[in-house]
């Protein structure tokens, strides 16, 4: 049976333990789908990220020339810093669910548990008898 998988602040874990991308990836090799839908939110958390941290940078540069005394600062840097940030959380946030969606599809792939014992009366390799299954 395969080990469940669970994403909880930013991680994605697997009965309590955290994950690395690699050690996720090998996990869903077998289950082409949910990896390509797990790259690609990798991949969008990547994208998001840096752009937001360039949209950042261009926003504290603004900042501390506009409180530092450094002359006026850049109404269009201002406007287009803010614009990035927007854009890279949005982005972060898309690739939140993409992760999600990969793990409740790889999840949703893990056999059912059996909660009870079942004894049947049938055919065995061995010619008729009784199973137990647990």
């Amino acid at each position: 049976m395969r080990p469940f998988l669970s994403y909880r602040s930013g991680k994605v874990r697997e009965d309590g333990k955290k994950l690395s991308a690699r050690e996720v990836r090998m996990r869903m090799s077998n289950d082409p789908r949910a990896l390509r839908l797990y790259n690609n939110g990798r991949n969008l958390h990547i994208i998001g990220m840096g752009i937001a941290i360039q949209g950042s940078f261009m926003f504290g540069h603004d900042l501390g020339t506009r409180l530092g005394g450094g002359g006026e600062g850049d109404n269009a840097m201002l406007i287009t810093s803010g614009s990035l940030i927007l854009i890279g959380l949005i982005l972060a946030n898309s690739s939140e669910n993409n992760i999600k969606n990969a793990l409740n599809l790889y999840n949703s792939r893990v056999p059912a548990e059996k909660e009870s014992l079942e004894l049947s009366f049938g055919f065995t390799q061995s010619g008729v008898g009784f199973t137990l299954g647990f």
